[in-house]
């Protein structure tokens, strides 16, 4: 392709040096100003994990400022309407064997549904979960959420000390 100038002359330098440097520079202005679009839509984190979501990212937040450790979107076979499938909860939390799913979509009844039907299948397959709503995420959210992951791994060690193992 023939660089528009090329053959022009320049008497005050080389002119050739001076059209790339400023192709060079229209291009990183161009790249940054793409980047920057990119992580306003995605909703970047300080780790530059993206997430496809406001609420999503205050999750993401919440457990970075706990040091509670996550995987964003890990697969998850589900056995579904008698099929093996793979879900992609929002957040599972390894060392608490817990996932978190956000749903964020308001007054759509087809959202509500395949939100209630992912309920039953998680509690059916019996993978304890946080199931939240933008309405979670008000007030003194971080206090609630921490008492619902503490509240359900209590309530595995109660269930856990209440099996009489190995007494006869």
């Amino acid at each position: 392709m023939r660089r528009v100038g090329r053959s022009l002359p320049d008497r005050r330098g080389n002119f050739h040096d001076k059209w790339d440097n400023l192709n060079e520079r229209i291009k990183n202005l161009f790249i940054f100003v793409f980047c920057m679009e990119q992580d306003e839509r995605n909703y970047a984190s300080s780790i530059s994990q993206y997430y496809k979501s406001w609420g999503e990212e205050q999750i993401a937040r919440f457990l970075d400022r706990n040091q509670i450790e996550y995987q964003y979107e890990y697969p998850l076979a589900i056995v579904d309407h008698g099929k093996i499938r793979m879900w992609y909860p929002d957040f599972r939390l390894p060392e608490q064997g817990i996932i978190i799913e956000y749903f964020g979509v308001n007054g759509n009844s087809n959202y509500d549904e395949q939100a209630r039907h992912k309920i039953q299948v998680y509690k059916r397959e019996g993978i304890d979960g946080l199931f939240l709503t933008r309405d979670s995420l008000k007030g003194d959210w971080p206090t609630r959420i921490m008492s619902q992951i503490k509240s359900i791994l209590n309530n595995r060690l109660d269930r856990f000390n209440s099996r009489q193992y190995g007494r006869k």
